[in-house]
């Protein structure tokens, strides 16, 4: 079977972006890291969604398109709209020369909204 059809790879793929998300500041470590894998936590856990309510993702890491696809199947919860809190993460935070620096607050709100849509959706794909 190939594994972007199977929702629980796309669950577990999410759960090590949250779990590296979570890794303790170290010296040569950044926040816009972990707060690329909060987006990359949010993307996977919504693409295995899709996934398991029989659609196919699409390719981007636009959280609008992704919403868009479940809307069809599901009602989403009111706090859905902080996950485009995310967007950004996607990219700002892989490049040098894009390097936009995050705050520890900035942080800690990213780490709350990937948690909140794994705790949701990991609740739905079991």
């Amino acid at each position: 079977m190939d594994d972007s059809l199977d929702p629980k790879v796309w669950i577990n793929r999410a759960k090590g972006n949250l779990l590296r998300a979570k890794l303790p500041m170290e010296d040569g470590m950044y926040y816009e890291d972990f707060c690329f894998d909060c987006q990359q936590c949010a993307e996977k856990a919504l693409k295995g969604l899709i996934v398991h309510l029989g659609l196919t993702p699409h390719k981007t890491h636009y959280f609008g398109k992704l919403f868009e696809e479940i809307s069809k199947r599901l009602i989403l919860p009111d706090w859905c709209e902080d996950v485009f809190e995310l967007n950004d993460y996607a990219v700002i935070t892989r490049y040098p020369d894009d390097f936009v620096e995050v705050t520890k607050e900035e942080y800690i709100r990213a780490l709350e909204i990937a948690e909140r849509v794994y705790t949701w959706i990991s609740g739905i794909v079991k």
